[in-house]
């Protein structure tokens, strides 16, 4: 019975990151008394109650979120804050944030996550359910989709916390635009809903809407005689620019991190920047909530920078 036992335990586990439910092993023809036997032998670890792990006394991440959901009972999905992690929009262990229609108890987990000292806590949120357009799988883990993520984020975190995970989510473009657009109009009421709103409408489009946003400013300024003629996306210092002024050596360029590039592309930005500075250049960065929101102040940013720099030498 013994090995049956642990063949038994190994198979279930092997797809749910070492986890195993004391009903599945019931299922499976594996006595009360004999799970209880195997506790007591160190083979299965209790997590939560009725949830272990198996051969192990110390949970991956993703062994913690499988045993959250199933001690969390049927219908639970792994929300907020924890859904906001696995999609690698944020970093938190503690608590497990799950949802699921009727609620739950909270409760710690007995055993602690790889490399700490923390036994998470489980956080049930009671929540009517999220459609099945809302539900993904992800790593064999049920987790709520990344709009409906942000949406309970926006409830659960502080501004700037919120903030960056969008930024992040758009950058990596994990959004269903028409999920986002139809999670916003439901947000009346909702607590976090407004910022999600607000966020949504906000959101960073692609590089050439942009451009043609900046154009479009660009032309009107031409259009009244305040602005010299520009060169339009051309190369500079082997990289191309948005706006290109040569004889008053101005160079307007989009911000490059806004624009799904990732971290190391805004790196690169900050030291063509000041390749560029150094070789005479003055360089105004734009990003789209100034071009969305404020385009006026866009326009004084032009203008401003412009006046500031009499004709001269082309910089090489």
């Amino acid at each position: 019975m013994g090995s049956r036992v642990t063949d038994i335990a190994l198979k279930l586990a092997r797809t749910q990151h070492g986890i195993v439910g004391w009903e599945e092993l019931r299922e499976a023809g594996i006595p009360a008394s004999t799970i209880q036997s195997r506790v007591d032998s160190s083979f299965l670890f209790p997590v939560f109650r009725g949830v272990y792990l198996v051969g192990r006394n110390s949970l991956s991440q993703d062994a913690l979120l499988v045993a959250s959901l199933k001690s969390a009972g049927e219908g639970a999905v792994l929300g907020g804050r924890s859904a906001a992690t696995l999609w690698g929009l944020m970093r938190q262990v503690s608590p497990v944030d799950v949802y699921r229609p009727l609620g739950g108890v909270g409760r710690s987990s007995k055993l602690p996550v790889d490399g700490t000292n923390v036994r998470p806590f489980l956080l049930v949120h009671r929540s009517p359910g999220l459609p099945m357009r809302s539900v993904r799988t992800v790593r064999g883990i049920r987790v709520a989709s990344v709009a409906a993520t942000l949406l309970q984020v926006a409830s659960l975190s502080a501004e700037e916390t919120f903030h960056l995970g969008f930024l992040e989510a758009d950058r990596l473009g994990l959004i269903d635009d028409e999920e986002l657009s139809i999670l916003a109009c439901r947000t009346r009421g909702h607590r976090g809903g407004r910022r999600f709103r607000e966020h949504a409408q906000a959101r960073i489009p692609d590089i050439r809407r942009a451009r043609s946003v900046l154009e479009a400013i660009y032309l009107d300024l031409r259009s009244q005689g305040v602005v010299p003629p520009a060169e339009v996306n051309v190369k500079v210092l082997g990289r191309e620019s948005d706006l290109v002024w040569r004889d008053r050596s101005v160079i307007v360029e989009l911000d490059g991190y806004e624009f799904h590039r990732g971290r190391e592309a805004f790196e690169n930005d900050a030291m063509r920047n000041n390749q560029l500075r150094a070789s005479g250049w003055s360089v105004l960065r734009i990003t789209w909530r100034m071009l969305n929101q404020r385009p006026k102040e866009v326009s004084k940013l032009i203008l401003g920078v412009l006046g500031d720099k009499p004709i001269g030498l082309v910089p090489k």
